[in-house]
């Protein structure tokens, strides 16, 4: 849903050069408000932005999306302020959900970071091991294949 609000990435430029577009829109707002990226949060406030509280179903959805979009293009928002900013408007469920999302992935981005640079430290080869399994477990899509589990094994033992 939120994808469709803030669409981040990389994007092909009037000159058919592949640029952030983070990078791009910051350059557009430093042009456009005078060395100002993007706008404050009471600037955001003072559009009247309409709460979502989930209720209405798809078009009244959607039509929250484009009016949020339409917010965020008339003000200049750049694109890391637009995720933070709409999320402000959920309320009720919609917010307990966004919520958990962002505890769910804070969670799993720190266990992510973990296998990442899960190394062995001294002669700790069964502590090591015990909690390579651990985490490979927790998250498989990083050591779906066996050729990669083992690697990131090996990656990680003591010289």
């Amino acid at each position: 849903m939120l994808a469709q609000v803030a669409n981040q990435g990389n994007v092909e430029n009037q000159n058919g050069n592949v640029v952030n577009e983070n990078i791009q829109e910051n350059v557009r707002n430093v042009l456009v408000n005078g060395n100002q990226v993007g706008y404050s949060y009471k600037r955001f406030l003072a559009c009247n932005p309409k709460e979502y509280d989930g209720k209405g179903g798809a078009v009244v959805l959607t039509r929250w999306i484009e009016k949020m979009k339409s917010m965020h293009d008339m003000s200049g928002c750049s694109n890391d302020q637009k995720v933070k900013y709409t999320a402000g408007s959920f309320v009720g469920k919609d917010l307990t959900w966004w919520n958990s999302q962002i505890r769910m992935l804070s969670r799993k981005v720190a266990l992510e970071t973990e296998l990442w640079n899960h190394v062995m430290v001294g002669t700790g080869h069964p502590a090591y091991t015990d909690r390579f399994h651990d985490l490979a477990r927790l998250v498989p899509h990083l050591v779906t294949l066996e050729s990669r589990m083992i690697e990131r094994y090996v990656y990680g033992l003591a010289p």
